[in-house]
């Protein structure tokens, strides 16, 4: 079988949209696509399975007819606690026939998030979307993540953080209730915060402090030195907008050795990679 029939398929499912992208053996795209998100402790995972469906059913419309095997598809999805929500994600996924053939492995959003932040180096990634989490690669290789999601749902420093304060401060009008549309509000705060409005100033400082929290925590449990590198990413952290400023301001004076740097890929781009290393590995 000739290289060019052959796809390799990245899944970022994160809080507000899942992202699919198709690559070739050599590692150029092929074609992608985009739905809402698919976190399995939002919608389900018989819901969490049809979005990731969906996202790669229009990228398999897309591809060239040559592609004729879906060799790999890894997926990286917000949410994903262990090796039993793994399972029973790929038991959703089980129902689709792009699975019947080719390799498939389900991780945290996180593991795709870090390798397109950092790669093989040490630091520490900050995901600020729709949640909020941190992960860490110490010196030795090993991970440490964490979570500001509480049991109740509310996640500190995440957008549906400050949707919600902004809704329980009443500076909004409270919407469906949904996360996502929660979430997009955490906009309309920060524009209000640019605009002098000082309850709006308050929810972004306490939420910017939330993650700076997060930050010291996953950075204690790696036992980085003072310089380690970080990449401030998601929805909210990775746009140049007042939530990222403050984010860098406050985490420059804890740790003032520490380097912000920018990510070198997208999370689906290295979903696709992981995607072409297993399906070598299997081979």
């Amino acid at each position: 079988m000739e290289l060019s029939s052959q796809a390799f398929i990245g899944i970022d499912g994160g809080g507000s949209h899942t992202r699919a992208l198709a690559i070739d053996a050599q590692g150029y795209p092929l074609g992608s696509y985009t739905v809402s998100g698919c976190n399995p402790h939002n919608i389900g995972f018989l819901h969490a399975g049809d979005r990731i469906n969906e996202a790669v059913s229009h990228t398999l419309e897309s591809l060239n007819a040559n592609v004729t095997e879906i060799r790999s598809v890894f997926c990286g999805v917000a949410g994903i606690r262990n090796s039993e929500e793994q399972a029973e994600l790929a038991k959703s996924l089980s129902r689709f026939q792009w699975t019947y053939n080719g390799v498939l492995k389900i991780d945290h959003d996180l593991s795709i998030a870090y390798e397109a932040a950092l790669g093989d180096l040490p630091g520490i990634c900050l995901i600020a979307g729709t949640g909020a989490a941190g992960i860490a690669k110490g010196y030795g290789g090993k991970f440490h993540s964490a979570s500001n999601r509480l049991p109740n749902g509310y996640e500190p420093g995440s957008g549906y953080g400050v949707g919600m304060d902004a809704i329980d401060a009443g500076i909004v009008e409270a919407t469906s209730g949904s996360r996502d549309e929660i979430s997009n509000i955490a906009r309309s705060v920060i524009s209000l915060s640019h605009e002098g409005n000082l309850q709006a100033r308050r929810i972004i400082d306490r939420n910017t402090d939330s993650l700076i929290q997060l930050i010291a925590k996953v950075r204690a449990q790696s036992r980085l030195d003072e310089g380690f590198a970080i990449v401030i990413t998601g929805g909210l952290g990775g746009s140049e907008t007042l939530y990222r400023t403050l984010i860098v301001k406050k985490l420059t004076v804890l740790f003032p050795q520490s380097k912000v740097h920018s990510p070198h890929m997208t999370p689906v781009e290295a979903a696709a990679v992981f995607a072409l290393r297993n399906s070598k590995a299997e081979s």
